[in-house]
């Protein structure tokens, strides 16, 4: 579970000596247009190279960066690999000395996850951030007490100021190496949902439609990847979403955390009313909303949601204290002006439920660990569903079941969340199934019912290729030719097998277009069946097979022969022309190499829980036994096995 939002820049050594700055006057005036300078890449071509010496960031074109040691240039390739473009301010200037003029910084998030290193920072306060002339040395961007960065001219000391004002921190890679990386990051962005207090309905205020501003703010969202996001553990500071690139929300628990990864898992962006007050108190003026149906069909938590009637919301004058929403004498929330609360209040209309996390916390600070969200009281609108059949295509080489804490475990592609599990059993069993086909399908996701999951058959379909049949478990045998339709009045149409109801279904279409997708076998499975959780029915999943032609034992695949042992290297469990899974053992991912040693260079990264195909090998290459494989991005290489006590890969089979 990774960190925060960071942009990455190049500082020289000589001009980050910290001191108290003379009395010379900051420099103020409106910022540029200023066209960046970026290079793009492709994180996953990233690797690092031993170059004898230092060690060489590059994406097998550009040599981007230069680290002292295998430590340092392992941290820098995980910082480059959450981001697309390598940006710069001031390449062209044209002094002796111009590195040390030459702002670097990274940008665009890559969706991949990662680790961003936070051990070496230093805190700067935005608001006091301003640039200073020192003549014929350049332009220096200062805090008032520290020398922060030095640039060639006023445009570039400028465009520097406007891009470190949105960060906190500068963090560093290899100070007092000489081959040095520099970082920002911000800290949480944290939204004060405002105090709830109550309102004299004899105060309101009507709003004269003359005195309307002209004009509504505009939009303020942030997209991020719903399939990119996690939470982390801050210690003290409680728990953190982030999509790996932003840091999005701060909780006081983890119970909290896994409600806001609900919620923003249901949704595309992050969007805010009023960041741009000056208030001394601005948080409290700042709103947070959540847009955009993710796909993913999650229903949104109602652990803390109060009611509303969008007919009777009003925008009342506060006077100094600004311009408050309210529903029936309910202050709901605060904004600066009176065009927010306007643009506000028209989001809020198209919901009934306005809602909360962490109001119950009892820190100081309590207003910043309570987030909020709108819903609709029967169900958030569940997601688009294609004409025809409703079948999602995935990557069975991809598929990675993912440890999510409270809320189970879920099994992804590496790009969509397909199923969530309660247990790392269901998980399994769920991925075996997943890897006998390629496409996840579904009947019934547009039904709007308050227990939407239980209406919801799920089949799978398409043969992967990999010759894996679904596993038995937890199977009933049914006849195809005695399927029929029971209607159950309210609580909607069965498919049943003379006597026994086998599904559940929404509607009569729905029931029958199951009934012809089972007709074509004989046997239905579940995982999750015993699971005991709230939402329990989200919590169960479906799969149809045929019954084996006889019942004798499953033959196993033919295990590696017995080889020559590799001196310091556990005996291989491999085996040839199989699937293969990164083990769950240290939370590192295991390195792809271009040949069957340590000394050979790095290709790509596999993370815990990610499959791969077993091509050839063993080689021993003491002290591993290296397999060659493929990965699921289509990567060739090689791949170490494992030391004593630890094996790094297992076989993964249904």
């Amino acid at each position: 579970m990774k960190t925060r939002l960071m942009v990455l820049a190049l500082l020289s050594t000589a001009i980050m000596l910290l001191g108290w700055l003379g009395t010379t006057p900051p420099v103020s005036r409106a910022a540029a247009l200023y066209a960046e300078d970026c290079l793009s890449y492709n994180p996953n071509d990233l690797y690092i190279v031993d170059e004898g010496g230092v060690w060489l960031l590059t994406d097998g074109t550009s040599r981007m960066k230069q680290f002292a040691n295998q430590a340092d240039a392992e941290l820098g390739l995980q910082v480059a690999k959450l981001y697309t473009q390598h940006c710069f301010i001031g390449r062209g200037n044209s002094r002796p000395n111009r590195s040390d003029y030459i702002f670097e910084y990274w940008k665009g998030s890559s969706g991949l996850s990662g680790s961003l290193p936070t051990n070496d920072c230093l805190a700067h306060d935005r608001d006091a951030l301003y640039i200073v002339d020192e003549g014929a040395n350049g332009w220096l961007l200062t805090d008032g007490v520290s020398r922060m960065v030095m640039f060639d001219n006023q445009d570039d000391a400028q465009a520097g100021l406007d891009l470190v004002r949105q960060y906190d921190r500068i963090c560093y890679i290899g100070r007092g190496t000489g081959y040095i990386m520099t970082y920002l990051y911000a800290d949480v962005f944290l939204v004060d949902p405002g105090l709830i207090v109550p309102i004299d309905p004899g105060v309101i205020i009507p709003i004269d439609p003359g005195a309307l501003p002209g004009s509504l703010p505009a939009e303020d969202c942030i997209p991020y990847d719903p399939d990119a996001l996690f939470i982390q553990d801050q210690g003290a500071n409680g728990w953190l979403l982030t999509d790996g690139s932003m840091a999005m929300r701060l909780y006081d628990t983890e119970a909290d955390a896994n409600l806001g990864l609900q919620v923003a898992r249901a949704h595309t962006a992050q969007c805010f009313v009023g960041r741009g007050n000056s208030r001394p108190d601005r948080y409290r003026y700042i709103w947070e909303y959540w847009k955009g149906d993710s796909g993913l069909g999650i229903v949104l938590p109602d652990d803390d949601c109060l009611d509303h009637d969008p007919a009777v919301l009003t925008v009342e004058d506060q006077g100094a204290d600004g311009w408050l929403i309210t529903a029936n004498g309910e202050a709901i929330k605060q904004f600066d002006t009176q065009g927010d609360a306007l643009f506000a209040l028209e989001i809020m209309n198209d919901y009934d439920q306005h809602c909360y996390i962490g109001r119950g916390n009892s820190r100081p600070d309590r207003l910043r660990y309570v987030a909020e969200y709108l819903r609709h009281s029967a169900v958030l609108g569940p997601p688009p569903i294609p004409a025809g059949e409703d079948c999602l295509s995935y990557d069975p080489y991809g598929l990675v079941i993912s440890d999510e804490g409270a809320t189970g475990w879920i099994l992804t592609d590496g790009s969509s969340n397909m199923l969530l599990l309660d247990n790392v059993s269901d998980a399994e069993a769920a991925a075996n199934v997943a890897l006998a086909h390629n496409q996840q399908c579904f009947i019934g996701r547009d039904n709007s019912r308050p227990d939407r999951y239980a209406y919801i058959f799920e089949y799978w379909k398409g043969d992967s290729g990999l010759g894996l049949e679904p596993p038995l478990h937890d199977c009933i045998e049914y006849n195809p030719a005695t399927l029929s339709l029971t209607d159950g009045g309210a609580d909607g149409w069965y498919v049943v097998d003379g006597p026994h109801s086998i599904v559940k279904l929404d509607n009569m279409d729905d029931a029958n277009e199951a009934k012809n997708v089972m007709s074509a076998y004989n046997m239905i499975c579940f995982i999750g069946r015993g699971n005991s959780r709230a939402e329990r029915s989200r919590y169960i999943h479906t799969y149809l097979r045929n019954a084996p032609a006889d019942v004798t034992a499953t033959p196993t695949p033919t295990p590696t022969p017995v080889l020559t042992p590799c001196a310091s290297a556990p005996p291989p469990r491999m085996i040839l022309n199989h699937v293969g899974r990164v083990t769950f053992t240290s939370g590192l991912p295991s390195r792809v190499r271009t040949g069957p040693g340590t000394n050979y260079d790095i290709l790509t990264l596999v993370p815990e829980g990610r499959l791969f195909y077993v091509t050839g090998g063993p080689v021993c290459g003491d002290p591993f036994w290296w397999w060659s494989v493929q990965t699921s991005t289509g990567v060739n290489g090689w791949m170490a096995e494992g030391v004593v006590g630890e094996y790094y890969l297992e076989p993964f089979s249904p």
